[in-house]
């Protein structure tokens, strides 16, 4: 079981509905599951006013059919038909990417159902390990493939997330790996094909990360989750150099926003990406999926609410003609927390 200390200790220091994420900190790192899901699981727990577990309805007696009924996504006008798919009965899965055809999807699994509520708890039934899964003659994704990184991702002392795999077939993620030779692992570094990029640093905290050939650019998250970066000439230099901030209007000037998971298109003049910029200081501040073109002149445009929900939706990815949008929902009720995995078609 990957996480550090066999425990992971939560904090609450809000229990109103009108918070800041910042209010939300963790003492304990559980393994590579990366800051992100920090910040989803925060206001999930915060939400849910940080009961205990014996406050909490067994998870069989409530009826997720209709809780997710209840929470339809809210569309921007080109996208329809959210579609459920099966995988997300096997457990907590985040962190999809989806191959150019869109008929094979990679991602984080936790065999858990409640992976928010094990982690308040502190009683995981495993770590988080990269799967796949492939489009079957229905349509449905039903078939949980193996692990595709099995030398580094596999392995049960660290845990890996944030998967992304290239046209020219190398697998990227983050992970806590390092820790097995420092010690450390509350930080997280990016790899691609199990070995570590050059430009990582000893202290970092990075993730989701999504290369971008045509433009040579290595996009990922910094800060716990709560700004975008990009590694420039990433490939040219050897994956080595700084980093630089996404610019305006990507990452917000509000410091209480979170702006994370970017997904470029292949001419990475198309990027989406999870920000909760819109719901700032309501109820539930979970993020939402927002869209940006990249103008000649290498500045985008302001960003396009796509979907949003009562709680949070995330992890958006493409397939390369961009006519269906795979996205992640977070679902609560009564205290127990679901993901869903869902895709939608162009209009």
């Amino acid at each position: 079981m990957a996480r550090n200390n066999a425990i992971q200790e939560w904090v609450c220091l809000s229990k109103t509905f009108n918070f800041n994420v910042k209010s939300i900190y963790f003492v304990k790192d559980f393994g590579a599951y990366h800051m992100k899901y920090y910040l989803i699981i925060g206001i999930l727990l915060v939400l849910s006013g940080c009961k205990t577990e014996d406050e909490s309805p067994a998870s069989n007696e409530i009826d997720w059919v209709a809780v997710r009924s209840e929470d339809q996504v809210v569309l921007s006008a080109s996208w329809e038909n959210p579609t459920y798919l099966s995988i997300s009965e096997l457990g907590w899965i985040e962190s999809i990417h989806a191959s150019p055809d869109g008929t094979k999807l990679w991602y984080m699994f936790y065999p858990g159902k409640d992976l928010a509520s094990d982690a308040r708890t502190g009683e995981f039934v495993d770590d988080t390990d990269i799967y796949t899964s492939i489009q079957e003659s229905d349509g449905d994704f039903k078939f949980q493939g193996i692990l595709i990184t099995p030398s580094i991702a596999s392995e049960d002392k660290t845990s890996a997330s944030g998967t992304m795999v290239d046209e020219d077939g190398n697998i990227w993620y983050n992970s806590n790996h390092e820790g097995l030779i420092t010690g450390d692992f509350e930080n997280e570094n990016i790899y691609r094909n199990n070995e570590l990029l050059n430009f990582n640093e000893v202290m970092a905290n990075y993730g989701n990360p999504h290369y971008c050939k045509a433009k040579d650019e290595l996009w990922f998250d910094r800060k716990l989750d709560s700004e975008i970066a990009i590694l420039k000439n990433a490939a040219a230099n050897d994956f080595s150099g700084t980093p630089v901030l996404a610019p305006a209007p990507i990452n917000s000037t509000n410091e209480v926003v979170q702006d994370n998971q970017a997904w470029l298109s292949k001419d990475g003049n198309t990027l989406y990406f999870t920000s909760n910029r819109h719901k700032i200081g309501e109820f539930f501040d979970g993020p939402g999926i927002f869209k940006s073109i990249r103008m000649p002149d290498d500045s985008w445009t302001e960003p396009e609410l796509v979907i949003t929900s009562r709680v949070a939706v995330g992890d958006a990815c493409l397939n390369e003609v961009e006519d269906r949008l795979f996205y992640v929902q977070h679902f609560e009720k009564d205290n127990q927390f679901r993901t869903g995995v869902f895709y939608v078609t162009l209009k």
